[in-house]
């Protein structure tokens, strides 16, 4: 009987023969081309060798010729060896991953035309963990820092690739900004990647760090760094005296004022009220109440010795801001 054994490092096929008859020589061919040594029976096992080169891809069958060492005799045993060259496969290119702050990331790897599974290594180092796939794709769950993976293909006997590729999960880290209200200035916190949205829509050309607010709305604002964006929480903001909600109202008497100005506030929103700010058109601080002064459901504001012109009271209650435009005789 004749026995084949190899492994994935060696190009060697190491081939035995058992019993081979003393006074004959065998040899291993494929087709009509020697691929092994003569080597003479001894009555006992044999062992020759067979290089992985000298083979084709794929299934190849393997002649044995026998010959008396007189050379008159040769009887040749046609396939009686079959062996299936699978080259090892390679991983030709991979594609990385990006996460914004903490979220999933799918690696993937394509390997050459033998690649079966693949194995994801968590380092270069020899005894790295490593999870085994059978499709091309990895997908990691929760990254919240970015991290250099390294992947390898095997083929169908399980042959690994001889290095492994580098594959990247780069996360980008954007913190949430946060939106004060100057006057009616909307203030972002952070200095560059913003573009501001009134009621979900973009607004064309408002990418600075500020953003003078016109009309009543919602505003938000969206930083964005590299591909990763973030999106501010929603801050209402209403220039005239509409309603606060439902049928609740504040009132603002009289405007024009020419020295007392009063504010009424129905209670049940006074108790959400977090500030009170008086402010010229160019956003500077003219004064603040506090929400504790309100009274009843009113607060008086002395605008006797204020300059002619006009001014911006800004309220702030619960998750909105509500700018009145007041005119001072």
């Amino acid at each position: 009987s004749i026995a084949i054994e190899s492994t994935c490092e060696s190009n060697l096929l190491n081939i035995n023969i058992s019993n081979a008859q003393p006074g004959v020589a065998y040899q291993l061919f494929k087709g009509e081309t020697p691929i092994s040594s003569s080597i003479n029976g001894t009555g006992s096992d044999i062992n020759t060798i067979v290089l992985k080169s000298s083979l084709s891809a794929g299934l190849n069958g393997l002649n044995l010729k026998a010959s008396t060492l007189d050379g008159c005799q040769t009887t040749t045993f046609d396939n009686i060896l079959s062996y299936e060259l699978v080259n090892v496969p390679q991983v030709l290119s991979v594609t990385g991953a990006s996460v914004c702050n903490t979220g999933n990331a799918t690696l993937t790897a394509q390997g050459s035309s033998e690649a079966v599974a693949y194995r994801w290594y968590d380092s270069q180092l020899n005894d790295a963990t490593y999870v085994q796939t059978v499709g091309n794709a990895l997908t990691l769950e929760g990254v919240n820092e970015s991290k250099s993976y390294y992947v390898t293909t095997l083929n169908k006997n399980g042959c690994e690739s001889l290095t492994r590729s580098e594959v990247s999960v780069q996360v980008t880290t954007v913190n949430t900004p946060e939106v004060s209200l100057n006057g009616t200035t909307l203030l972002s916190s952070s200095a560059t990647g913003n573009q501001w949205y009134k009621n979900g829509v973009i607004i064309p050309g408002a990418t600075a760090s500020s953003y003078v607010v016109t009309e009543t709305g919602v505003y938000t604002v969206a930083v964005t760094t590299n591909t990763c964006s973030v999106v501010s929480a929603e801050i209402t903001v209403a220039i005239t005296g509409l309603e606060f909600k439902g049928d609740q109202r504040i009132a603002i008497y009289p405007n024009p004022v020419n020295d007392w100005l009063t504010v009424e506030i129905d209670e049940d929103i006074a108790s959400q009220v977090k500030s009170l700010r008086l402010v010229d058109t160019k956003g500077v601080l003219i004064a603040t109440y506090n929400p504790l002064e309100i009274s009843n459901g009113s607060l008086l504001i002395n605008m006797a010795n204020q300059a002619k012109g006009i001014y911006h009271l800004a309220i702030s209650a619960a998750d909105r801001t509500l700018i009145y435009r007041i005119i001072k005789n």
